[in-house]
């Protein structure tokens, strides 16, 4: 509040000293916090390499051995900030991270297991995930991570009046600061070559050649699985080998067929003789082919000639004519049976020779048959092998021209190399943060800063009285006395002795007798303050008459000091249970004190104002000074018939520590209900400057 009234060199030291405690320790927090952030902080590293630019032709080539008499043009600022622009792109940040891909990353931050470190790490990743959480930023990938982190350790600034670019990569590692750094330049100037140099001839012919490749792969691998799903290893041999296994089969049923029309032939000879069974068999040409029947038949030769001679001998009855006829029968029937077994077996050896017949005609259409599939299948292979054919021929066309065009554009980097790495990037030795030393000095001179500025900043926040002239500039009522700071509580004798001449002054003035001693709010002095009053003003006049009224009901401290805290008082006066007279006790001192008295059944003690009003107007005429001590204002609503009986008020204002606006609010509320305000009694007031420094001022 009283920073309006620094109006010389007192009053800065005044304000200063009143906030000291708190300079001191914002000096000793800023010095503190700044050398604890420097001893706990990670120490990062910075490494630095130097780029320079050569400057171009007039025909807007690169200068290069080769070329002579051009017309040279200086580097320029564009060129300069096109050379920091490409190689701060997005594109030279992925391909940097891209070609540390297996090998741990980059390594700009150092692992720490430090507690410290843990917790700083665990407070970033909540403030992180709470910054997500309210959608203020987008969670990036670990590989987007990775490039803003090294984008954000780049620094990239020219040298003024030179040709060079100095590079700086801040990391946590010294080593991975060099290694990073010397990685970046590389894959800059391959980026810087790509732009510069035309890239549509070796692109196209690189990318034909890619295709063809491609496609020359799967022509060759849908060659051998077609090869390998009808397991083809030599097709000339394969086809070779049915066409000799189709003559075979075809010579082979050839003679199966011969042979089973012969075996026809004779089985229906035989089953033609063999129809009449009533004559004699005879033994055919087909017949004598079985052994059996050729005995069978040289058997009955000797009985035939034996019956011959019977039938020329004996008589068709005659037993000797039966019996050679009966032994004939009987070889008759056995060659019948032999013939029949001969019938048989020839059938049978006849179905075996169809079925293999049958067998041959199968084997000579599945012959065929793959055949046919062996010349399909030649198509294909011969059809698969001329595609293999072009595309290698194709493949082999577009490499040779993507080598020349690569010939070619090396050339031209020849002479578009204009940057080059003047200085590449070292092991830093030393972390360049935190500089502890730079950061002590920094941190005194902050400090020292801080250290003056804190107390005026807080004097312009704090609104509490301090000095007279605040209760002037704010509330316009004059200040009757002010009450240094002592220990104790008790105010000096001389105060005391210059509040009771200004107190005397007010009866031969305007006959005002009845002092009211209130505050704005509890414990700002009241009862201190009065008791002391009346106390210097009952020692230097004993003739004097004073009437000390307790009213403060709830914090009887007057009561207490006279020890009448259990003796009836004003209570008991205003209720008419006691008289005026009869509620005042008179101490050693020649002090008539009315104590607060003592409360009934629980009831609370409201101060009724016209009580009090009649009450004051019948001890009024009886003393020469009447005090009462009041409540709070804005705490108690029993100050304001207090007020409003007694002749004026003063109010009683705790320096440093009550702001204005309350006791503006205070004076107001007094005002309002028409109660007189004499002026204000400043409470312990400090004298913040020191004496030595006081004097010197």
């Amino acid at each position: 509040m009283s920073l309006r009234n620094l109006n010389s060199t007192k009053d800065f030291f005044r304000v200063w000293f009143t906030w000291k405690s708190q300079a001191i320790i914002a000096f000793a927090s800023i010095v503190g916090t700044i050398m604890f952030f420097s001893y706990i902080w990670t120490p990062t590293y910075e490494s630095t390499a130097k780029l320079m630019l050569l400057p171009k032709t007039g025909e807007g080539a690169i200068i290069s051995t080769g070329k002579e008499d051009m017309r040279i043009l200086p580097v320029s600022m564009e060129d300069m900030n096109t050379e920091i622009e490409l190689l701060l792109s997005d594109r030279v940040m992925i391909d940097t991270i891209k070609s540390f891909k297996g090998a741990g990353g980059l390594g700009l931050k150092s692992p720490d297991d430090t507690w410290y470190a843990k917790a700083a790490a665990g407070l970033k990743k909540t403030m992180k995930e709470t910054i997500l959480l309210l959608g203020l930023k987008k969670r990036l990938s670990p590989f987007d991570a990775k490039v803003v982190l090294l984008k954000n350790s780049i620094e990239v600034e020219p040298v003024a009046a030179s040709n060079i670019i100095l590079v700086t990569l801040s990391a946590e590692v010294p080593k991975a600061a060099a290694v990073v750094l010397n990685r970046l330049l590389e894959t800059y100037i391959n980026h810087h070559s790509q732009v510069f140099t035309k890239q549509e001839g070796v692109s196209f012919f690189k990318e034909q050649e890619d295709a063809y490749n491609a496609r020359l792969d799967a022509a060759e691998s849908k060659l051998k699985e077609f090869q390998s799903k009808w397991n083809i290893l030599d097709l000339a041999n394969q086809k070779g080998a049915k066409i000799a296994l189709l003559s075979t089969l075809t010579e082979e049923l050839s003679n199966v067929e011969l042979e089973i029309v012969s075996i026809e032939e004779k089985t229906i000879k035989l089953k033609n003789a063999f129809k009449d069974t009533k004559k004699e068999l005879l033994i055919s040409k087909e017949m004598r082919s079985i052994p059996t029947i050729v005995e069978l038949g040289k058997n009955m030769v000797p009985l035939l000639v034996k019956r011959s001679e019977i039938m020329t001998s004996f008589q068709a009855n005659s037993t000797e004519r039966e019996n050679i006829q009966g032994q004939i029968d009987m070889l008759q029937q056995e060659i019948r049976s032999e013939v029949k077994k001969a019938i048989e077996s020839d059938e049978l050896e006849l179905e075996t020779l169809r079925d293999k017949a049958k067998f041959i005609r199968q084997e000579i259409e599945r012959s065929r048959a793959k055949m046919n599939l062996l010349s399909q299948q030649e198509k294909t292979i011969n059809k698969l092998t001329r595609e293999v054919q072009l595309l290698k021929n194709s493949y082999m066309l577009y490499s040779a021209k993507t080598e020349n065009a690569k010939i070619h554009r090396e050339s031209l980097k020849q002479d578009l190399a204009n940057v080059s790495i003047a200085d590449e990037a070292d092991v830093p030795l030393e972390p360049s943060f935190p500089n502890r030393l730079l950061m002590l000095v920094i941190s005194i001179f902050v400090g020292v800063f801080a250290a003056i500025g804190t107390p005026f900043l807080l004097e312009f926040l704090d609104h509490s009285l301090k000095m007279p002239e605040d209760v002037d500039d704010s509330l316009s009522l004059p200040v009757l006395c002010t009450f240094p700071l002592i220990a104790g509580g008790l105010n000096k004798e001389d105060q005391l002795i210059d509040l009771r001449q200004q107190v005397a002054q007010f009866l031969p003035k305007s006959g005002l007798k009845v002092f009211n001693l209130t505050s704005s709010r509890a414990k700002e002095g009241v009862s201190t303050t009065l008791l002391s009053l009346v106390s210097v003003m009952a020692r230097n006049d004993s003739q004097i008459n004073i009437l000390l009224i307790d009213a403060n009901q709830k914090h009887p401290f007057l009561s207490a000091e006279f020890n009448l805290s259990s003796k009836p008082g004003l209570t008991e006066a205003l209720k008419d249970k006691l008289s005026c007279k009869e509620a005042i006790y008179r101490n050693d001192d020649g002090i008539n004190v009315m104590p607060c008295g003592t409360a009934s059944n629980g009831e609370d003690n409201v101060i009724e104002q016209n009580k009090f009003l009649s009450l004051i107007s019948e001890l009024k005429p009886q003393y020469d000074y009447i005090f009462i001590d009041s409540p709070p204002l804005l705490v108690s609503s029993e100050s304001l018939p207090l007020a409003a009986a007694a002749d004026t008020t003063f109010l009683i204002v705790q320096a440093y520590k009550t702001p204005w606006e309350v006791v503006q609010k205070a004076k107001l509320y007094l005002e309002k209900n028409n109660c007189h305000v004499s002026g204000v009694i400043l409470n312990q007031v400090r004298k913040v400057i020191p004496q030595r420094i006081y004097g010197k001022l």
